[in-house]
């Protein structure tokens, strides 16, 4: 949903000062302007938090803001205005100012525009009817002796959280965030979005809480394959007291549109119905932090959701950003001295050459990239593997696939034909990452392949076989 336009009108404390301004929230549209009848000057340091306070009581901060440090003018028949305006990156709303270069945040809560299909709690709403609907009815109703001729019960049960785990430096808590209206004759209103919580163990800065709310999204974004758009994002300060409300945090940047609609009979793992097999995924794949950058370099480019030559380069390069392959192997004593004696006669080449032989050189004890496709899908389930036959061959061309629009080498299939192609080998890389990657945080393949649901793994699944024979007829 795009933001709706918002204004606040207060002061804000600017060099000091206590200056009349609006802020206006309104996405990437958002501003800050302030007033004054001085010049204004405000240093690039002084715009990481800026204070004020509405003129309905919220305080406002003003988050890493930037724009022209000196203010401009106006001038009316003989009067004279200055003013300053700013574009905020975050705007933190709520009971108390925030520091945004401080370890102020205790807990960051959001939602995101897949969590009720990925998180769906089956049984917490739904409806019934009774057989004795007046006992369950308050005595002023009662008072009313007209025959009940047909009744209807709507509920909502609340069995605490969806899903909880824990990992080194907070807690996820995933649960129903329901509100409500009383009920009348106009009729019955109650809705709800999952939120998704992170408990801090230590306090942290605005920018560490954003971070890990963006790594968790990816997670749910690997198991559900569709975009995740994080939304009506609350911090809770450190030093908040008991019932103080939270802190409403609107960013500039944050993405519009509902994202993809998807079953939740689709998603890789349920929190609604895998409880415990998704804590156990959530609790592993947290525990490996140096993972985030090759995850977030296939998931960026799905997000996207075209295929382009980009798209197939960033899902074989993200195999060799993984570090359990990065750690350069023992040679044989021979073949290290051999390997000595060319660097050192490399070294005496003319420039570019001597650089460019050196840095093959260096990487003669690397794992290649093939190598560690090839690993990836040698951890798949076996069942899984015996679905996917002749898939080396597969790989082998997604890496020339690869090499050919990053180096220019030319791959084993015409030209015409990888162009072709681009849609399965990218499938394929993407495919083997994913699956790989949660598959040794604990999620169970035996379980998913006997449910029912469609989703885009099972496609790939189940057109393998005819995608790889159209493939091979490509082959000379």
């Amino acid at each position: 949903m795009d933001n709706p336009l918002k204004r606040y009108l207060g002061h804000f404390t600017i060099q000091g000062r206590r200056l009349p301004g609006q802020v206006t929230l309104a996405g990437r549209d958002s501003k800050l302007e302030v007033f004054s009848d001085h010049h204004i000057h405000l240093p690039k340091e002084k715009m990481q938090t800026i204070r004020g306070v509405a003129r309905s009581g919220e305080k406002v901060t003003i988050c890493n803001a930037i724009g022209a440090e000196m203010s401009g003018s106006s001038f009316y028949y003989g009067t004279t205005k200055h003013f300053i305006s700013l574009f905020p990156h975050h705007v933190a709303i709520g009971p108390r100012h925030i520091d945004a270069e401080r370890k102020i945040v205790s807990r960051i809560s959001f939602t995101t525009t897949g969590a009720i299909n990925l998180f769906y709690d089956h049984g917490a709403f739904g409806s019934s009817s009774s057989k004795n609907i007046r006992r369950l009815m308050p005595d002023w109703a009662k008072k009313d002796r007209r025959k009940i001729t047909y009744n209807r019960i709507y509920y909502y049960a609340d069995r605490g959280p969806i899903v909880s785990a824990k990992s080194k430096d907070y807690e996820i808590v995933v649960f129903n965030g329901g509100t409500f209206s009383s009920p009348s004759p106009k009729g019955i209103s109650v809705k709800n979005e999952v939120r998704i919580a992170l408990n801090f163990k230590k306090a942290v800065s605005l920018e560490d809480a954003l971070h890990a709310a963006h790594e968790f999204r990816i997670l749910c974004e690997f198991l559900s394959h569709a975009k995740q758009c994080i939304q009506n994002v609350r911090i809770q300060h450190k030093n908040s007291e008991r019932q103080e409300g939270e802190i409403t945090l609107h960013s500039s940047y944050e993405e519009s549109g509902s994202g993809q609609e998807a079953d939740f009979r689709d998603n890789l793992i349920s929190g609604g119905f895998h409880r415990g097999e998704f804590k156990q995924v959530i609790e592993r794949w947290l525990a490996k932090p140096t993972h985030a950058s090759a995850r977030q370099r296939v998931i960026q480019n799905m997000r996207e959701e075209i295929y382009t030559i980009d798209r197939l380069v960033g899902a074989a390069n993200a195999f060799d950003i993984l570090p359990e392959f990065n750690v350069a192997k023992p040679l044989p004593a021979r073949a290290t001295k051999i390997l000595s004696k060319l660097k050192t006669d490399a070294k005496n080449l003319p420039v570019p050459y001597n650089e460019q032989i050196l840095n093959s050189l260096g990487r003669v004890k690397a794992q290649t990239l093939r190598k560690k496709i090839e690993a990836h899908f040698s951890s798949l389930p076996k069942p899984l593997k015996q679905r996917l036959p002749d898939m080396l061959l597969v790989i082998e061309h997604c890496v020339r696939a690869r090499n050919y629009f990053v180096h220019g080498t030319p791959p084993k299939i015409s030209v015409d034909a990888t162009h072709q192609q681009i849609f399965f080998l990218t499938d394929t890389l993407e495919f083997i990452f994913v699956i790989s990657e949660l598959a040794k945080c604990g999620w169970k393949y035996d379980r998913w392949i006997k449910e029912p649901g469609w989703g885009r793994y099972r496609q790939y699944l189940q057109s393998y076989e005819l995608s790889l024979g159209a493939f091979k007829e490509l082959i000379p």
